[in-house]
């Protein structure tokens, strides 16, 4: 599948904008890390343009929710972490890869993803 054909696959059909702009708001609740890297994906990749993201990180940056750093807290496992379930892990170590967080970039024009958390 070349990148075109993932870009629109992932526009039209799993719909990320409207997940991103619902109203549960998963970009705040979200560790902020994790969040940064999805913005970015998402802007770089092209999936969602930048005037649709940072009206979202501004409402963000000064939002408070109720809980969420105890949720952020107890949430703080990334999705990804290693496999725990023993009876098939053998099938999974094999193509398991540690997830590596990118280095802070100095690139110009990544500030505005600063709000995300």
């Amino acid at each position: 599948v070349n990148d075109t054909k993932l870009i629109t696959l992932v526009k039209l059909e799993l719909r990320i904008d409207r997940i991103v702009t619902c109203k549960l708001n998963p970009l705040k609740v979200v560790n902020p890390m994790v969040g940064g890297q999805f913005v970015k994906a998402l802007y770089q990749n092209k999936v969602m343009e930048r005037s649709m993201l940072e009206p979202i990180l501004r409402r963000n940056a000064n939002l408070v929710v109720r809980g969420a750093a105890e949720l952020a807290e107890e949430m703080s496992f990334f999705p990804f972490d290693p496999y725990l379930l023993y009876a098939s892990k053998g099938h999974i170590d094999a193509i398991y890869e540690n997830w590596q967080g990118e280095a802070d970039s100095d690139e110009e024009g990544d500030e505005w993803v600063a709000g995300v958390g």
